[in-house]
């Protein structure tokens, strides 16, 4: 469903019809840049999904119109053909959902059948709870790290999955958490580096044994931590990154004419490096395994020990693994000028919100991407966090 709004920048009072496509969530906020001024204006929808009504939030330079004006269609659930942003009587996401069922074909689904239809509206409506499990979550995880067990129960106890039945703790409903965010396509990240795991483990039961341990009282805190802080910031760029998120998740390639028809980039513009950064200090785990899988003890590398390897380029962190596949994979999205980019502040985006600029460390040679490629490259890097927290999980417990 397709809601249509009258608004006017608060700037310049240009006139704007909205066409707010109704997504899953019971909130959704859009970024946009006014046509006439380009200064960033915000909007909100609340939606009941029960009773099937909606009302509009007005957020920042903006109040409310009379009148038709220049059209902007708004989706926070996936991109759009750029010729169909300004367009009266297009609808996106009739295009969007024909892709996706062309795909689900390609890949052998018979999305006639009552099975499939019945198993994607229940992913469909645990994607829609993403949000709502988050808040439970951080707040239970929070309490647990505080030792609060108690209380972050009761928290955790608010979390819906159609398929998880407790209990209902931390490490358990991570897990699970972790799960549904890799979902429909990119389970096998987590799944090929836990069968390469278990089998290290029955091949150097041992040395695992020695490693677990020092992971345990070394490193599981801290990387806790890191994963608590990228799933808190990407939850609070949701409302941008939630647009790709999707087709990311199930493989799906996008015709490069897709663009982001929300874009807060200030809101986003550190996700990726700050992720890079923390995801690569966790690298520890992948790093030491491998080195049990060649034959070597946990904490001792091919040319360096561990105390070492925890001062290298952060960049050069998966490098010791990076001809085993089964863990290199996890690493493949990673982009260290785009990192470099977002840290030495040389990030740029345009006027209308649809190209980024940058340059490496602020001095390499001049890159450009579309905001909505941006969005992309944000949301395979939390998929690997996602990946490498059950990995870490499965270590742990």
């Amino acid at each position: 469903m397709i809601v249509r709004n009258y608004i006017e920048c608060g700037t310049c009072s240009e006139k704007h019809t909205l066409r707010i496509q109704v997504g899953y969530s019971s909130y959704q906020e859009h970024t946009f840049s006014c046509s006439q001024c380009a200064e960033n204006i915000v909007v909100g929808m609340h939606c009941d999904q029960s009773n099937g009504t909606v009302a509009l939030d007005l957020k920042e330079n903006v109040r409310r119109g009379s009148g038709e004006g220049e059209i902007i269609y708004l989706s926070s659930e996936f991109p759009v053909h750029k010729d169909q942003m300004n367009q009266e009587l297009a609808f996106p996401a009739l295009s969007h959902m024909k892709m996706m069922f062309d795909m689900l074909r390609d890949q052998g689904v018979d999305i006639t059948s009552d099975e499939a239809y019945s198993d994607l509206k229940k992913r469909a409506d645990q994607t829609a709870n993403d949000e709502d499990n988050w808040k439970f979550i951080k707040k239970g995880w929070s309490l647990t790290s505080k030792g609060r067990l108690a209380l972050a129960e009761k928290q955790l106890q608010n979390y819906k999955a159609y398929d998880f039945d407790g209990p209902y703790e931390l490490s358990p409903l991570l897990f699970d958490f972790s799960a549904s965010l890799l979902q429909p396509n990119k389970y096998d990240l987590f799944a090929v580096a836990a069968d390469a795991l278990g089998s290290i483990k029955s091949a150097h039961p041992a040395e695992y044994a020695r490693f677990v341990s020092y992971y345990k009282t070394s490193l599981q805190e801290e990387h806790l931590d890191r994963y608590f802080s990228i799933f808190s910031e990407y939850f609070k760029c949701h409302d941008d990154l939630r647009q790709t998120a999707m087709s990311i998740r199930a493989n799906m390639q996008l015709p490069e004419d897709y663009v982001a028809s929300s874009t807060n980039f200030p809101n986003t513009k550190l996700f990726f490096g700050n992720t890079f950064e923390s995801l690569t200090s966790n690298l520890t785990v992948l790093a030491c395994l491998n080195n049990i899988r060649l034959g070597r003890k946990f904490d001792e590398f091919a040319s360096m020990d561990i105390k070492k390897y925890l001062t290298i380029n952060k960049a050069n962190r998966a490098n010791p693994f990076s001809e085993f596949s089964e863990f290199s994979e996890i690493t493949d999205c990673f982009d260290s000028t785009l990192r470099n980019a977002s840290h030495h502040g040389s990030m740029r985006i345009d006027g209308a919100g649809r190209k980024i600029t940058y340059r490496s460390g602020g001095t390499g040679a001049h890159k450009e991407m579309s905001y909505c490629e941006y969005l992309n490259k944000c949301n395979r890097i939390f998929i690997s966090a996602c990946a490498l927290l059950k990995l870490e999980i499965l270590i742990a417990f």
